[in-house]
C-alpha cells in the first residue's frame, strides 16, 4: 500500500465518486420513470376521481406490440457535472429539458419506421417495428445536449437541438446542416401530411423557416419574413392536415396564458410562392384548426372561438366559450375537427373536459370529463370515429391517454404512463407522443419508460379470452 503514489490515490478516489454519481443519477431517473414528472396544477384544483372510470379489462384498444428502446450513446464529457448541478434527472420539467435520459417523443411512417431522438447526443436511433430490431444509429456530434425532435421525412431524417440537421440514408449516408436554431418550448414543426414540407418559425417570430424534402442528398430550405415578433415569443405553423391538395398554410402567435398581450398575428400564406396573402390580429390567440373542407378556419382565444374564410380570413362568427376562464394559469387548448367533418373537439377549462359541437352549427354534443390537464394535440382516428387526448395529473398520478367513441360518447381506453413534453407545443403535430394509423383503429403511443407501444382496437362484441 505505501508503494501507491498520491496521484494513484487520486485516480481511484475519482473512479469511486463518478461510479456513485452514476449510480445516483440512475436511481433518479429510476424514480422518475415509475412516478413520473406532471405539470403541476392551478391552485384550489382537486383531484378527484374520473366518475367515467374503466377497468383494463373494459377497454377496447389492447396493446399488441411493444417495442423497448434503448440508449444507443456514450457519456457525455460533463455528464458528471451535470448530476451534481441538476437537483434531478428530470423527465418532464421543461427548464432541464436537455438534461440526460430523456425520451422526448418519437415519430412513426404508419407501417413498421420508427424513430426518436437520441438521448445525449445529437443524432437519433431507428428501429423496424414489425421486427423489434434497431436498425440504425446516427450521431451527427458528439456535444452533450440531447436531442429535442426527429422527424421522418420521405427520404430522411430531420433532427436536432439547437442545431438542425438532415440526414439521407439513401445517399451515401449524406447530411446537411441547417441554418435553424429552435427551441424546446417556443418552436415547433408544422408539416404536410406527406411530410415532404415541413416548416417553423425562427429568429424571434421574424423569419419563416420552410424546408422541402428533395429526390437528392440535400433539402431545399426557403427563408422569407414572417412578421410575428412583437407581443409574444410562442409561433406555431399549421398545414392542412387532411387528404388534398396543400394550396396554402398558416403561421401565427398565440399565447399559453389569460393575459393580456394585445392582438396576435395570424397570417395566411400562398404553398408556392410563400408570400402573405391576408393576415388578421385577434385578441388573446391560443390556437387554430380548419375544416376537411378546407372552407374555415377556426381560432381559439381567451374568450370564444372564431370561424374565418380560410381564403380571407374574413371573420364569419364568434362563439363565447361557456366557462368562465379568468383562474386559469396553464392554458394552451387543443383544437381539431374530426377528418369526417362532422364533429369540432376542443379543450380550454380548467378540468380538461373535452367539448364537442356539431362542426357546422357549432351545437353543443357532448362534454367529456377527464379531471386532468390536457397536455398533447387532440387526434382523431382517420374516420373520426375514436377520439384521443392526453392528459397530466397532479399528485404523483401517472399521465394517461384517454380514447372516447365518440357517435357513443363513451370512454372505451385509458393508458396510463403516456410521455408528456412541454405542453406548450401542444399545436405540433411532428413530432409527437402518439399517432393514429392512417387507415386502421391503431394508435401508437410512447411511454414514460421508453417503450413505445401499439394499441389495436377490439370490437366488444368479440370475445377476448
Amino acid at each position: 500500500m505505501e508503494h501507491i503514489s498520491l496521484l494513484s490515490w487520486i485516480t481511484i478516489i475519482g473512479v469511486i465518486a463518478t461510479i456513485i454519481s452514476t449510480v445516483i443519477a440512475i436511481l433518479h431517473y429510476r424514480h422518475d420513470k415509475s412516478v413520473g414528472r406532471n405539470a403541476g396544477y392551478p391552485a384550489g384544483m382537486s383531484d378527484t376521481e374520473d366518475p367515467d372510470s374503466l377497468r383494463e379489462e373494459e377497454s377496447e384498444f389492447k396493446l399488441s406490440d411493444d417495442l423497448v428502446t434503448r440508449v444507443y450513446c456514450g457519456v457525455p464529457k460533463n455528464f458528471i457535472a451535470r448530476i451534481f448541478y441538476d437537483e434531478t434527472v428530470s423527465t418532464y420539467n421543461p427548464s432541464r429539458e436537455n438534461t440526460a435520459f430523456i425520451v422526448r417523443n418519437f415519430d412513426w411512417d404508419g407501417n413498421f419506421d420508427v424513430i426518436r431522438p437520441c438521448d445525449i447526443h445529437l443524432g437519433f436511433d431507428r428501429w423496424d417495428f414489425r421486427e423489434k430490431r434497431h436498425t440504425e444509429h446516427f450521431e451527427y456530434s458528439q456535444e452533450s445536449l440531447g436531442t429535442l425532435y426527429a422527424i421522418l421525412l420521405p427520404s430522411g431524417v430531420i433532427f436536432g437541438n439547437f442545431k438542425t440537421v438532415v440526414f439521407k440514408p439513401e445517399y451515401y449516408k449524406s447530411f446537411q446542416a441547417l441554418p435553424l436554431k429552435l427551441d424546446s418550448t417556443m418552436k415547433w414543426f408544422g408539416a404536410t401530411r406527406d411530410r415532404k414540407v415541413i416548416a417553423v418559425i425562427t429568429n424571434k417570430g421574424g423569419t419563416l423557416s420552410v424546408i422541402r424534402d428533395t429526390l437528392s442528398s440535400k433539402v431545399e430550405i426557403q427563408q422569407v419574413p414572417a412578421n410575428l415578433s412583437g407581443n409574444t415569443l410562442f409561433c406555431g405553423v399549421y398545414f392542412h392536415p387532411f387528404n388534398g391538395p396543400v394550396k396554402a398554410f398558416y403561421a401565427y402567435q398565440f399565447q399559453v396564458d389569460m393575459e393580456d398581450h394585445g392582438q396576435q398575428i395570424l397570417s395566411r400564406y400562398d404553398f408556392d410562392s410563400l408570400e402573405i396573402t391576408h393576415s388578421i390580429g385577434i385578441e388573446g390567440l391560443q390556437n387554430i384548426a380548419q375544416r376537411p373542407d378546407m372552407k374555415h378556419l377556426t381560432a381559439i382565444s381567451k374568450t370564444e372561438l372564431i370561424i374565418m374564410d380560410a381564403r380571407d380570413l374574413r371573420i364569419i362568427r364568434k362563439i363565447p366559450l361557456s366557462l368562465a376562464r379568468d383562474r386559469e394559469k396553464y392554458v394552451c387548448p387543443p383544437i381539431q375537427y374530426s377528418p369526417c367533418g362532422r364533429y369540432l373537439a376542443y379543450s380550454y377549462a380548467l378540468t380538461g373536459d373535452i367539448e364537442i359541437v356539431d362542426a357546422n352549427t357549432f351545437e353543443h354534443l357532448h362534454s367529456f370529463i377527464s379531471n386532468g390537464i390536457p397536455a398533447s394535440p387532440i387526434k382523431w382516428s382517420a374516420d373520426g370515429r375514436f377520439l384521443a387526448a392526453g392528459f397530466s395529473f397532479r399528485n404523483g398520478k401517472n399521465n394517461q391517454l384517454h380514447i372516447w367513441n365518440v357517435q357513443q360518447a363513451r370512454l372505451v381506453t385509458k393508458i396510463d404512463g403516456l410521455r408528456l413534453f412541454d405542453a406548450n407545443v401542444q399545436h405540433s403535430e411532428h413530432p409527437g407522443n402518439f399517432y393514429w394509423h392512417n387507415s386502421r383503429y391503431e394508435i401508437m403511443v410512447l411511454k414514460e419508460n421508453g417503450h413505445i407501444q401499439n394499441f389495436r382496437y377490439v370490437s366488444p362484441n368479440v370475445s377476448r379470452d
